[in-house]
């Protein structure tokens, strides 16, 4: 994997008040995304605290397989286009009557 391409993949965020961070990786093979995630966390907690010798950080909790893909959601996208293209529908008959 190219490195612009791991970068673009991943997101770490703080949760809110607090010192933790969450690591997340996007990808379309599960495990491959969760070897990933608990890579970079373990990585990046041993450069985090070989770098300061104030503070240390660690994995709190290792990435987990998800049961179900989280994106996309085949029933709410199905739905969704079904309520828009009868919305496309109806506006199309509106304006056709009127004019």
């Amino acid at each position: 994997m190219d490195p612009s391409e791991l970068l673009d993949s991943l997101t770490v965020e703080q949760i809110e008040n607090t010192s933790f961070i969450v690591l997340t990786h996007e990808d379309t093979d599960p495990e491959r995304a969760q070897l990933i995630a608990n890579t970079v966390g373990e990585v990046s907690s041993e450069l985090f605290s070989e770098r300061s010798s104030n503070l240390r950080a660690t994995v709190y909790t290792e990435a987990a397989l998800p049961e179900s893909p989280v994106s996309p959601h085949p029933l709410r996208n199905g739905l969704l286009t079904l309520v828009m293209g009868w919305a496309l529908i109806g506006l199309v008959v509106l304006i056709h009557r009127s004019s």
